[in-house]
């Protein structure tokens, strides 16, 4: 008798692991087929959830037809996306010819600097020396940084290729988006998903998930794309060349979480260098460069905490963690699992630490 539930015992034991292998491969090789369409994917749940409340709006405006309602989402959103992508890449384009003209016809100038520049601290005698360089004798720093030079235009030209790229995912991460909000039964599988994770506060972290991903959207997205637009309006009411490749770089740098101050410096000195403005105008120009340049540190806090369910600082942290760790999706995913993770940790401790011990 013994020996036969033992058999039992081992024969279920072998049963079990030969179906938890077999499924473990089924998971694998479904996530192997869909591992080519997992960030537009993904892209298209953040673009789904950040856009559901003008989904909400439209469809309560066509008398609930959703799908018509997320058409017309998807046709807004594409027309956002390709008419300043559109712009932007013909903008781009011509600077970029004319500079290449321009340096084919060695007219391309540099204005000599102010001695003042060789007072600046630490790096100042270097970088009047570089100048002075560049302004008097172009040729020599050529030969001197060729390079760099090089590497610099190398990189360029693939950060070129890749912004293409991603621009081609948005676009079908924006109609995935679409299909997403026109299909019905969407959030209830978010929450049943976590409801199956987390039990009865499935509801609680489905709302926290919806919420990262808008705040991230404004608050990081948003103001970089608030800031470097106003910055590359500033720049081409001023006269200063080449706004929309430093409208790119602006851009870049928000999205980075780095302050557009090099490139507000780059314009000031121009304005009064090489501007035909009055002193006046380049001052206001110049406190205009400056509002703008300054006003992520005013517009982040407001969007990026705005009904947070958890402190600005965390998301803030798994956004710019995100983005290190895995690029322009981790801003997203990474504001997310941090988010996530902080919510399990303050429900971890509450369990953990009972409120009599706390009290003794």
């Amino acid at each position: 008798m013994e020996n036969s539930d033992l058999q039992n015992k081992v024969t279920n034991t072998i049963e079990i692991s030969l179906r938890l292998i077999f499924l473990f491969l089924l998971i694998a090789w479904c996530l192997l087929l869909l591992a080519p369409f997992l960030m537009p994917v993904l892209w298209g749940v953040i673009i789904a959830v950040s856009a559901s409340p003008l989904h909400n709006y439209f469809n309560k405006i066509l008398g609930g037809r959703s799908g018509l309602a997320a058409s017309l989402v998807t046709i807004l959103l594409l027309a956002v996306i390709m008419l300043p992508a559109i712009l932007l890449f013909t903008s781009v384009a011509d600077d970029a010819q004319r500079f290449g003209k321009k340096l084919a016809n060695h007219e391309v100038t540099v204005p000599l600097p102010d001695p003042s520049v060789a007072q600046w601290p630490v790096v100042g005698e270097k970088l009047y020396k570089i100048w002075h360089t560049a302004a008097t004798n172009p040729q020599e720093i050529v030969e001197n940084y060729g390079t760099q030079i090089r590497g610099a235009g190398k990189f360029i030209i693939q950060a070129a290729i890749s912004i293409t790229g991603d621009i081609f995912k948005l676009l079908l991460a924006i109609i995935i988006g679409g299909i997403l909000l026109a299909t019905p039964g969407t959030k209830e599988f978010t929450h049943k998903f976590f409801s199956k994770m987390v039990g009865d506060r499935g509801e609680e972290y489905t709302q926290l998930v919806e919420k990262t991903i808008k705040n991230v959207t404004k608050g990081i997205l948003g103001v970089a794309v608030i800031q470097s637009a106003a910055l590359a309006l500033i720049f081409y009411l001023a006269g200063i060349p080449y706004a929309g490749i430093l409208f790119v770089i602006c851009l870049a740098l928000g999205i980075m979480q780095i302050p557009a101050t090099p490139v507000s410096i780059f314009a000031i000195i121009y304005l009064f260098n090489n501007s035909d403005h009055s002193t006046t105008m380049n001052i206001v120009w110049t406190i205009l460069i400056l509002v703008a340049g300054l006003s992520d540190n005013i517009l982040k806090p407001i969007l990026l905490g705005k009904g947070a369910p958890v402190p600005m600082l965390v998301i803030f942290l798994g956004a710019i963690g995100g983005f290190i760790f895995s690029g322009f999706l981790g801003l997203f995913t990474g504001a997310i699992v941090l988010s996530l993770g902080y919510k399990l940790f303050k429900l971890w401790l509450v369990v953990a630490v009972p409120d009599e011990l706390i009290k003794k």
